[in-house]
């Protein structure tokens, strides 16, 4: 069965007054369509843990243009905390150490490089790895 007409997740939030959050915790410097990933919601929120397309060992980075919701994070990260020693609301300690901070940076410069290698790691398995039964994960253009 197929259907005559495309909905998008976007059309689907807008028609019911949600707010779209990206999950790119692997998609660091991906784009669909023209556009860069964490772009088609609210905000988008990217993992840095050691398997991830870049690291800082730990933590994670969301990204927004509401000034709202930048606020709402940055009090969730930090005890809840707007100023020192005075609590808005119900916060947790979700900050990340300047040391992972710094690896993250220069991980971030080395971006191009790491998603080209994965790039490359996968075409290799795609053409000698053969496995019955064995599905491999689709890559567009591919």
């Amino acid at each position: 069965m197929s259907c005559a007409f495309k909905i998008s997740v976007e059309e689907i939030c807008e028609d019911n007054n949600l707010y779209l959050i990206e999950d790119c915790a692997q998609a660091h410097g991906s784009e669909y369509e023209g556009t860069k990933v964490e772009g088609f919601g609210i905000a988008g929120c990217f993992s840095f843990y050691a398997t991830k397309n870049m690291t800082a060992g730990e933590g994670g980075m969301i990204t927004t243009n509401s000034d709202e919701i930048a606020k709402v994070c940055r009090l969730l990260r930090s005890h809840g905390e707007g100023q020192k020693y005075q609590h808005q609301m119900l916060g947790y300690n979700h900050r990340m150490t300047y040391i992972q901070a710094a690896i993250g940076v220069v991980q971030l410069k080395k971006l191009g490089d790491f998603n080209e290698a994965r790039i490359n790691n996968a075409e290799y398995f795609d053409e000698h790895l053969k496995v019955s039964g064995l599905t491999l994960p689709y890559k567009k253009g591919g």
